[in-house]
């Protein structure tokens, strides 16, 4: 089954219009099951749509799987997520879905003076409580200075490359 939404043919050609506006993304999700013979599926219950907010708008979205279900409705939950379900009648030794997302990515109501004062630094320093979290996250020493110190010289001493490192 292959369903297809398309939200506007002419927003691509808008969004160039706009400078310091993000590229159209494009998102493609794939996920497979392999079993050794054919078996029956339940229900199956996907996220693959990433909701319209105020700064993302979903300009096309589609979902391919194989084999095909009987039947795949579409809901919204309390928080606008999208929420597709899909129901099998046929048994398979693979179960394949396909999702495909092109959105128009515009960050709006960003503002330098919204950056914390420790987050205007790069390396950002964290308070201790923060660090015992993050630790899992961060790079080995040697790797980390190496990149701290390429973009400490732009991102501290310029304005607008600290605005573009902290928004990507």
């Amino acid at each position: 089954m292959h369903v297809a939404e398309s939200y506007g043919h002419n927003a691509r050609r808008r969004s160039r219009h706009y400078i310091g506006r993000m590229p159209i993304l494009s998102i493609r999700h794939v996920t497979t099951y392999h079993y050794n013979k054919p078996i029956a599926f339940g229900e199956h219950r996907m996220m693959l749509r990433p909701r319209d907010d105020g700064d993302r708008k979903v300009l096309e979205s589609e979902i391919e799987i194989t084999p095909a279900p009987l039947q795949l409705t579409w809901s919204q939950d309390i928080f606008g997520n999208h929420i597709a379900i899909a129901h099998f009648d046929d048994r398979a030794a693979e179960l394949r879905f396909v999702s495909n997302v092109r959105l128009d990515h515009s960050p709006t109501g960003f503002d330098e003076t919204d950056i914390e004062e420790s987050a205007r630094f790069y390396p950002f320093v964290y308070a201790a409580e923060d660090w015992l979290e993050l630790k899992r996250f961060t790079r080995p020493p040697a790797e980390a200075k190496s990149i701290a110190g390429a973009r400490r010289s732009s991102v501290t001493t310029d304005p607008s490359a600290r605005t573009n490192f902290l928004s990507a």
